[in-house]
């Protein structure tokens, strides 16, 4: 298929709050921030985008409070409000840990984001996810759930933090990020609560101290869109294996710990680079697509030749020496799916390595203690067993009955009722953190076997007797 392709998916944002004071809380504050706001945004269920709505012109405004057509979307550096147009005379990006800034002020002579935060009495700021950057999309920002900011000390239009949530201070407006050939731009239309406007486009090129990276690789169902974390493939009998997932797994042994993933099966020769709609595939060939959701397995599915029907879109896929470099984009019922990726695939033949491990608990820097004994308490509803650690505290694992009866590996995503409890913190999903939790329940031996780890200050390991508790 020949022509221009064009993907147009959901954006989301991501929310940062600045620390002016010193470079080091600016920095960690946003970090922190970012990284919060991005795993909220991460867990949202599908939802319908409202579409934007700006306010009806007051009783003495004779045009919209934005004019498209007088206002669009400039190609320079400006902000522009009802008295004229103004120039900013300093733009900055710069990375803040693994994420966007950019900010402008009409003061001389700035050429660091945070100099000008520092520095200046006036000026903007607005920041974002690389991947959302990438995405390069339309936002609404009364509407818009997911985590974005918008930050201005500009005297004529002050707004201490506009994001999700937090939309007292405007009654409507929109705004973007792209980056092109070396050059971020961020694009804003913003109605003021009092009905005044103020329109921005800010252009920054990237620098070689702190070079913009872009997430290219991204996954998508619905209006739920995050990083492509890992990929695997097969090719064997003349047909292509491709499996996506957000998840961060090694193995393909591990996909059903992933909270979901896509995958594709096609025959071999259609990996030739060009478009591929599935209205060119009849039930002669070789073509299934399909989700599996382990966390609700009713929005699993699968599509194949013989029901066509139930989908249409297109893929493209091309490899060059061990490098996929694909594209899907596929819509079932009300839903629409898909994939943006290229870099190399782990195998789905390579097995996780069979690890002896000795029982340790660890949490934190400082924590290490070995595990003594452990006790099982069945509850009605959900079981928890307690690890007795020689340092006289216990850690306390929780979740369903059905999942310490049936066993496997585990995510929290799985289950509300899992939890790690230890010296007063609970690690569990409702508290932001992610975990993947083993367990393997042998009631007639009486022996049980746990693994976990949360990926940053706690995981431990037990194989051994347990009793009643």
């Amino acid at each position: 298929m020949s022509g221009i392709f064009f993907l147009y998916i959901f954006t989301t944002f991501v929310t940062i709050n600045d620390g002016l004071m010193k470079i080091t809380r600016l920095i960690l504050t946003l970090m922190a921030v970012i990284s919060a706001a991005f795993l909220a945004s991460c867990d949202k269920e599908n939802e319908t985008r409202p579409q934007p709505v700006l306010p009806e012109p007051g009783p003495d405004t004779e045009k919209p409070i934005i004019d498209p057509e007088e206002y669009p979307y400039k190609e320079d550096t400006y902000f522009i409000m009802e008295d004229g147009e103004y120039a900013f005379k300093s733009v900055a990006v710069m990375m803040i840990g693994e994420n966007i800034a950019i900010a402008a002020t009409p003061d001389e002579g700035f050429t660091d984001v945070t100099d000008i935060m520092q520095n200046s009495s006036e000026y903007i700021f607005a920041a974002a996810n690389p991947l959302l950057v990438a995405l390069g999309n339309d936002i609404d920002l009364l509407s818009e759930e997911s985590p974005f900011t918008i930050k201005s000390t500009l005297k004529k239009a002050v707004l201490e933090t506009v994001a999700p949530g937090e939309t007292s201070e405007i009654s409507g407006g929109r705004c973007m990020f792209t980056f092109y050939d070396g050059i971020l731009s961020f694009k804003a239309e913003i109605i003021l609560s009092d009905n005044t406007w103020l329109g921005v486009h800010l252009t920054a090129e990237d620098s070689a101290e702190s070079p913009i990276v872009l997430n290219k690789n991204i996954i998508g169902r619905g209006d739920e869109m995050k990083p492509l974390r890992t990929a695997f493939s097969a090719e064997k009998d003349g047909l292509l294996y491709m499996f996506m997932t957000p998840a961060n797994i090694g193995y393909f042994s591990e996909l059903d710990v992933a909270t979901w993933y896509l995958y594709l099966v096609v025959s071999a020769d259609m990996m030739n680079g060009e478009y591929i709609s599935t209205a060119d595939i009849t039930e002669a060939d070789t073509f299934m697509f399909g989700m599996v959701d382990n966390v609700n397995p009713d929005y699993s599915f699968e599509i194949d030749s013989s029901t066509l029907s139930e989908v249409n879109g297109v893929f493209s896929i091309e490899k060059t020496e061990s490098v996929y470099r694909t594209l899907w984009s596929f819509r079932t019922g009300e839903i629409s799916y898909m994939v943006s990726f290229e870099g190399e695939c782990r195998s789905v033949e390579e097995e996780a390595p069979v690890e002896e491990c000795d029982n340790f608990f660890s949490c934190g820097d400082e924590t290490e203690a070995d595990i003594s004994s452990a006790e099982l308490e069945k509850g009605e509803d959900t079981w928890s067993l307690h690890l007795n650690l020689d340092n006289g505290k216990t850690a306390t694992v929780t979740m369903s009955a059905r999942f310490f009866t049936g066993g496997g590996t585990f995510g929290f995503s799985q289950d509300p009722a899992m939890c790690v409890i230890y010296d007063g913190t609970t690690y569990s999903k409702a508290n932001g953190y992610s975990g993947t939790l083993t367990m393997k329940l042998d009631e007639e031996a009486g022996t049980v076997e746990t693994e976990f780890t949360n990926y940053k200050d706690c995981e431990f390991y037990y194989y051994g007797n347990y009793s009643i508790r």
